[in-house]
Protein backbone atom coordinates (compact mmCIF):
# COMPACT_ATOMS: atom_id res chain seq x y z
CA UNK A 1 0.00 0.00 0.00
CA UNK A 2 1.20 3.53 -0.58
CA UNK A 3 2.47 5.55 2.57
CA UNK A 4 0.08 8.09 3.83
CA UNK A 5 0.85 12.15 4.38
CA UNK A 6 3.52 11.61 1.26
CA UNK A 7 3.23 11.80 -2.55
CA UNK A 8 2.04 8.51 -4.01
CA UNK A 9 4.36 6.47 -1.23
CA UNK A 10 7.32 8.57 -1.95
CA UNK A 11 9.23 9.69 1.59
CA UNK A 12 8.88 12.44 3.09
CA UNK A 13 12.68 13.28 2.44
CA UNK A 14 12.15 12.48 -0.92
CA UNK A 15 8.84 14.65 -1.58
CA UNK A 16 10.86 17.50 0.59
CA UNK A 17 13.50 17.18 -1.99
CA UNK A 18 11.61 17.26 -5.14
CA UNK A 19 9.68 20.58 -3.63
CA UNK A 20 12.68 22.01 -2.99
CA UNK A 21 14.05 21.82 -6.75
CA UNK A 22 10.79 22.67 -7.88
CA UNK A 23 10.89 25.81 -5.91
CA UNK A 24 14.59 26.60 -6.85
CA UNK A 25 14.14 26.16 -10.73
CA UNK A 26 10.35 28.52 -10.31
CA UNK A 27 12.48 31.15 -8.33
CA UNK A 28 14.83 31.08 -11.42
CA UNK A 29 12.63 31.78 -13.97
CA UNK A 30 11.74 34.84 -12.37
CA UNK A 31 14.85 36.12 -11.08
CA UNK A 32 16.90 38.58 -13.33
CA UNK A 33 20.21 36.75 -15.24
CA UNK A 34 23.33 36.47 -13.37
CA UNK A 35 26.38 38.75 -14.55
CA UNK A 36 28.70 37.11 -16.35
CA UNK A 37 31.44 36.02 -14.42
CA UNK A 38 34.55 38.23 -15.15
CA UNK A 39 37.45 36.39 -12.89
CA UNK A 40 38.84 33.33 -14.06
CA UNK A 41 38.27 30.42 -11.40
CA UNK A 42 41.37 29.97 -8.71
CA UNK A 43 42.91 26.84 -9.59
CA UNK A 44 43.40 23.93 -6.91
CA UNK A 45 46.02 24.16 -4.50
CA UNK A 46 49.55 22.33 -5.27
CA UNK A 47 49.10 20.84 -1.85
CA UNK A 48 45.90 19.95 0.46
CA UNK A 49 46.56 20.79 4.51
CA UNK A 50 47.01 18.24 6.61
CA UNK A 51 44.34 18.31 8.27
CA UNK A 52 42.31 17.50 4.88
CA UNK A 53 44.21 14.74 4.46
CA UNK A 54 43.52 13.24 7.99
CA UNK A 55 40.13 14.52 7.04
CA UNK A 56 39.68 12.15 4.48
CA UNK A 57 41.03 8.94 6.93
CA UNK A 58 38.76 10.48 9.38
CA UNK A 59 35.67 9.88 7.62
CA UNK A 60 36.59 5.88 6.26
CA UNK A 61 38.00 5.22 9.94
CA UNK A 62 34.48 6.12 11.34
CA UNK A 63 32.94 3.52 8.90
CA UNK A 64 35.39 0.88 9.32
CA UNK A 65 34.94 0.89 13.16
CA UNK A 66 31.00 1.02 12.55
CA UNK A 67 31.82 -2.45 11.00
CA UNK A 68 34.13 -3.96 13.44
CA UNK A 69 31.46 -3.21 16.17
CA UNK A 70 28.91 -4.94 14.64
CA UNK A 71 30.94 -7.89 13.55
CA UNK A 72 31.91 -8.16 17.17
CA UNK A 73 28.49 -7.66 18.66
CA UNK A 74 27.56 -10.68 16.64
CA UNK A 75 30.06 -12.86 17.65
CA UNK A 76 31.36 -13.30 14.16
CA UNK A 77 35.01 -14.14 13.20
CA UNK A 78 36.21 -15.57 9.80
CA UNK A 79 35.33 -19.00 10.87
CA UNK A 80 32.30 -18.37 11.49
CA UNK A 81 31.47 -17.68 7.95
CA UNK A 82 28.69 -20.41 7.49
CA UNK A 83 26.86 -18.21 10.01
CA UNK A 84 24.16 -16.28 7.22
CA UNK A 85 24.94 -13.04 9.39
CA UNK A 86 28.48 -13.33 9.59
CA UNK A 87 28.83 -14.02 5.89
CA UNK A 88 26.46 -11.02 4.75
CA UNK A 89 28.41 -8.93 7.07
CA UNK A 90 31.54 -9.79 5.74
CA UNK A 91 30.58 -8.79 2.36
CA UNK A 92 29.61 -5.58 3.71
CA UNK A 93 33.18 -5.35 4.79
CA UNK A 94 34.26 -6.01 0.93
CA UNK A 95 32.37 -2.97 0.09
CA UNK A 96 34.28 -0.99 2.97
CA UNK A 97 37.69 -2.08 2.24
CA UNK A 98 36.89 -1.47 -1.34
CA UNK A 99 35.61 2.21 -0.57
CA UNK A 100 38.22 2.92 1.83
CA UNK A 101 41.08 2.25 -0.88
CA UNK A 102 39.16 4.09 -3.87
CA UNK A 103 38.72 7.27 -0.92
CA UNK A 104 42.36 7.18 0.35
CA UNK A 105 44.41 6.52 -2.94
CA UNK A 106 42.46 8.94 -4.99
CA UNK A 107 42.93 12.30 -4.27
CA UNK A 108 46.83 11.98 -4.58
CA UNK A 109 46.08 10.95 -8.00
CA UNK A 110 46.65 13.87 -10.39
CA UNK A 111 44.06 11.96 -13.34
CA UNK A 112 41.26 11.27 -10.43
CA UNK A 113 38.27 13.91 -10.20
CA UNK A 114 39.07 13.80 -6.31
CA UNK A 115 42.45 14.69 -6.86
CA UNK A 116 43.81 16.92 -3.82
CA UNK A 117 47.32 18.16 -4.73
CA UNK A 118 50.27 16.52 -3.61
CA UNK A 119 50.51 14.76 -0.32
CA UNK A 120 52.27 17.23 2.42
CA UNK A 121 55.77 15.69 2.90
CA UNK A 122 55.49 16.17 6.86
CA UNK A 123 52.92 12.90 5.65
CA UNK A 124 54.33 11.37 3.10
CA UNK A 125 55.47 8.64 4.59
CA UNK A 126 52.39 7.48 6.63
CA UNK A 127 49.81 8.09 3.79
CA UNK A 128 52.02 5.72 1.37
CA UNK A 129 51.64 3.12 4.34
CA UNK A 130 48.04 3.55 4.66
CA UNK A 131 47.65 3.33 0.47
CA UNK A 132 49.45 0.28 1.11
CA UNK A 133 47.14 -1.41 3.92
CA UNK A 134 44.19 -0.58 2.03
CA UNK A 135 44.77 -1.59 -1.62
CA UNK A 136 45.80 -5.05 0.67
CA UNK A 137 42.43 -5.15 2.17
CA UNK A 138 41.04 -4.08 -1.33
CA UNK A 139 43.07 -7.30 -2.54
CA UNK A 140 41.34 -9.64 0.12
CA UNK A 141 37.38 -7.78 -0.85
CA UNK A 142 38.09 -8.50 -3.91
CA UNK A 143 39.02 -12.25 -3.17
CA UNK A 144 36.02 -12.82 -0.67
CA UNK A 145 33.79 -10.97 -3.63
CA UNK A 146 35.20 -13.25 -6.65
CA UNK A 147 34.97 -16.57 -4.55
CA UNK A 148 31.19 -16.54 -4.23
CA UNK A 149 31.50 -17.73 -0.58
CA UNK A 150 27.83 -17.35 0.32
CA UNK A 151 27.49 -20.64 1.26
CA UNK A 152 30.19 -20.79 3.96
CA UNK A 153 32.35 -23.24 1.74
CA UNK A 154 35.15 -24.70 3.74
CA UNK A 155 37.21 -23.50 1.43
CA UNK A 156 36.33 -19.76 1.83
CA UNK A 157 37.43 -19.85 5.72
CA UNK A 158 41.00 -18.49 4.48
CA UNK A 159 39.84 -16.20 2.02
CA UNK A 160 37.32 -14.66 4.96
CA UNK A 161 40.12 -14.75 7.52
CA UNK A 162 41.93 -12.48 5.51
CA UNK A 163 39.75 -10.02 4.62
CA UNK A 164 38.94 -10.36 8.52
CA UNK A 165 42.56 -8.91 9.27
CA UNK A 166 43.13 -7.17 6.56
CA UNK A 167 40.49 -4.80 7.79
CA UNK A 168 41.75 -5.31 10.97
CA UNK A 169 45.18 -3.72 9.39
CA UNK A 170 43.29 -1.17 8.12
CA UNK A 171 42.03 -0.34 11.00
CA UNK A 172 45.09 -0.12 13.55
CA UNK A 173 46.70 2.43 10.64
CA UNK A 174 43.71 4.37 10.51
CA UNK A 175 44.27 4.94 14.29
CA UNK A 176 47.97 6.13 13.32
CA UNK A 177 46.65 9.24 12.14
Amino acid sequence: SLGTGTVQGMGIKTAAAIAAVALIALAGCSAAPAPAETSTATPAPDTASVERWAGLVAERQFETDDWLEDWDDRGCSGLQIANPACNVTLTSAAFIAQTNHIVIAGPSDPAARTYLGEVPAEIDDLYAATIKVTQEADDAATAWLDAKCADGREECVKIAIDLERAIDATRTKFAAW
